[in-house]
Order: structure tokens, then sequence, then C-alpha cells
């Protein structure tokens, strides 16, 4: 599994999201009984990674997802990253670049074509856009653009204990590693205001 790089993979791990999952459907929810619809979207954005990263059908090279999209992959799709845009993007085993929109509903209702409707239009440039979410049902006018996949509720027909567990280990290295990072700068930044560096003395001519 490629390193997660969402900014929320930290926050949810530490809060235990994603600990001793046996099914998706206890995944939905712990992912439900979140306070706010942005919570909710970013767990469910936080799981899209891993599982495109994870999941052999779908397993990518690698998965960036929002703001880790690199400027030049930003430039040379035409994309807009964010909020009813895309959400990510990520290379298959094949390097095509595939858009990704990740959409999760409470209840799995249909969603609708202008919940979707951003998403396909900004991600033209892109060899194939793909809806990743918890429902069953979307617009059909959505099913009948080229280019266009969904990953549904199905998904988790291919989620086992043993997949959900490499989920979590695969969160908690990212976790690890920020940790690590993290106590390095700090020690950097101590060591630099407790010890300056000399300033170079010039030994006068004779």
């Amino acid at each position: 599994m490629t390193s997660p790089t969402h900014p929320k993979t930290r926050s949810y791990f530490q809060r235990g999201l994603f600990d001793g999952l046996t099914s998706f459907r206890e995944l939905e929810g712990r992912i439900s009984g979140l306070a706010t619809k942005g919570e909710r979207g970013d767990a469910f954005e936080v799981f899209a990674e891993a599982y495109l990263a994870t999941v052999a059908v779908e397993k990518a090279k690698h998965v960036w997802p929002g703001a880790s999209v690199p400027h030049s992959l930003h430039k040379r799709l035409a994309l807009t990253i964010g909020d009813k845009g895309v959400d990510g993007i990520f290379e298959t085993q094949l390097g095509e670049y595939h858009a990704y929109q990740a959409k999760f509903r409470t209840g799995r209702p249909s969603l609708t074509w202008n919940e979707l409707s951003t998403f396909i239009g900004l991600a033209d440039h892109v060899e194939h856009r793909v809806l990743f979410t918890n429902c069953d049902r979307f617009a059909n006018v959505v099913k009948q653009r080229t280019g266009f996949y969904a990953i549904t509720a199905t998904i988790s027909t291919n989620l086992n204990r043993r997949t959900l567990s490499s989920f979590a280990r695969g969160l908690k290295a990212r976790v690890s590693r920020d940790n690590q990072r993290l106590r390095f700068r700090t020690k950097t930044k101590l060591s630099t205001a407790f010890y300056p560096r000399c300033a170079s003395t010039t030994v006068p001519r004779r």
C-alpha cells in the first residue's frame, strides 16, 4: 500500500475510526455516527484512498487525494480540486490517470445528477472518471457518460477482516512516519534555538 497522504488520515486514525473493523457495514455505521456532513465526507475520502491503493482490482500505483495532487498533474489534466469537484487522482498500473469523487450518504440514497454533474464536467481531460460511493444507485445519465465507471456499495464484497486490517496497518504506518518527522523538526528547532551557529571570525593579518 502506498503511503496515505490525505490530511485527515492522522485525525481519524487517532480517533480509532478504523480499529478492529470486520465488515464494510461496520465502517458505514461508524462514519454515519460522525457529527457533521464534512466529517463524514472526509472520513470516507480517507477510506477511498486506502481502498484504491490496497484492493487488487483497482490497486493503484499512486493515489493523490485533494491538495496532494502534483501541480504538474493539475496543469496537464486541467483540474479543479475541491468541494463538489474532483476529490483526487490515482495512477493505474498501466500508467493511466483516473479522477475520482468520493460520495458518502447515510442510508444509501440514490445520487442525483445535480450531485455529480460538477465532477463529471471538471474531469473531462482525464482518461476515466470514477465515482466512489457507498450508495447502490445514481442517475442513469451519469452511467451513459463515456470514460466513466463507479465503485459502489458492492465494494463490501471485496472487503474482509484481512483487507480492513491492511487498511489499519497502512494508516498506522503513515501516522508513525508523521510523528517521526514532527519529532525531528521539533528537535532541529530546539537545537537551533539553544545552540545557534557560531559567528565566523576573521584572523587579523599581521
